[in-house]
């Protein structure tokens, strides 16, 4: 980037639309060379700029006054409209429609803009605007994912509630590993949503993604102590095991969830030197001690000793 460019590019970030089309007109060569110019290492446009930061005066002057195109695409492929979606910036984000952009367009990994809206909480303005005006719920990126499952991801069970509204077949979407919205909001300790997608949605926690895991065990990995409360108060299998035959107290000791196993071992009644099953039903298996020791938990270990497990 050059030192023209960098200029350029400052006063757009602070918005100051005034002193931009000021240095704009000040060049003494085109300046429709400069303002078109892409960032070297991102391909990003200064629409890209603009849309991210959420000046609707600037991206208006950028289209109307300096003809920057409003569907141009970085080296990732993703458009101004991508921009504004993720960055919760529902003005542009009409604007933007109302210029013709594709409400459907597709940055790398097949993300759409209803996709990127979806990883902020809070955003569901931006998330009404993408579907009313086209927007489809049902499309999923490469790794299966699609809007509901991201909605989950954030907690945000205002965002969640509506995409249900308008398809209620989204909440059994699975994607390519397997994991289900109740997996992903396990992991991330989303209580709200969990008791929507068990009580609005009917889906059940005895599902499996394909390592295996269990939802009680995503809450596990996550450390949400909460979180695997409620779950094991809504009859979850304690004693559901992985591809790798383990238990949750057994992801519990691999992940140092010195809390969780506690929970498990004092309230849950689940034995400290219970082994892994392996599939292949042959051998002793491993315990959740022998897992904290291959990870080197040493809050895990402690807890085990203390409750009773035994060191071979």
């Amino acid at each position: 980037m050059n030192s023209d460019q960098k200029k350029l590019w400052k006063l757009i970030q602070r918005g100051d639309m005034r002193k931009m089309e000021d240095y704009l007109h000040s060049l003494k060569y085109d300046p429709f060379t400069l303002v078109r110019m892409e960032h070297k290492a991102s391909g990003d446009t200064t629409m890209h700029l603009a849309a991210r930061h959420g000046y609707l005066n600037i991206v208006k002057s950028l289209h109307l006054d300096w003809l920057v195109d409003v569907s141009g695409r970085n080296l990732d492929l993703k458009t101004p409209l991508h921009e504004a979606a993720s960055n919760c910036h529902v003005d542009i984000v009409s604007y933007l429609l109302n210029c013709g952009v594709d409400v459907n367009c597709l940055k790398r990994s097949d993300w759409t803009p209803l996709m990127m809206a979806c990883t902020k909480s809070g955003n569901l303005e931006t998330v009404k605007t993408l579907v009313c005006r086209g927007a489809k719920v049902d499309l999923a990126n490469k790794d299966g994912w699609d809007c509901f499952h991201l909605s989950c991801r954030q907690g945000d069970l205002d965002m969640a509630t509506f995409l249900f509204a308008c398809n209620r077949e989204l909440c059994r979407s699975v994607s390519k590993n397997g994991r289900t919205p109740l997996h992903t909001a396990s992991l991330h300790g989303q209580l709200q949503v969990l008791e929507f997608l068990l009580d609005e949605c009917g889906l059940s926690l005895h599902c499996q993604d394909s390592c295996g895991s269990t939802p009680l065990m995503e809450a596990v990995k996550g450390g949400h102590l909460t979180l695997v409360k409620y779950i094991t108060c809504r009859n979850a299998d304690l004693d559901a095991v992985d591809n790798l035959g383990r238990t949750v107290l057994h992801v519990a000791a691999e992940c140092d969830r010195d809390s969780i196993i506690e929970y498990l071992v004092l309230e849950c009644g689940l034995d400290p030197n219970t082994r892994t099953r392996p599939p292949s039903g042959h051998g002793g298996g491993h315990s959740a001690l022998d897992w904290a020791y291959k990870e080197h938990q040493q809050k895990a270990i402690a807890c085990l000793l203390a409750l009773g497990a035994v060191d071979d």
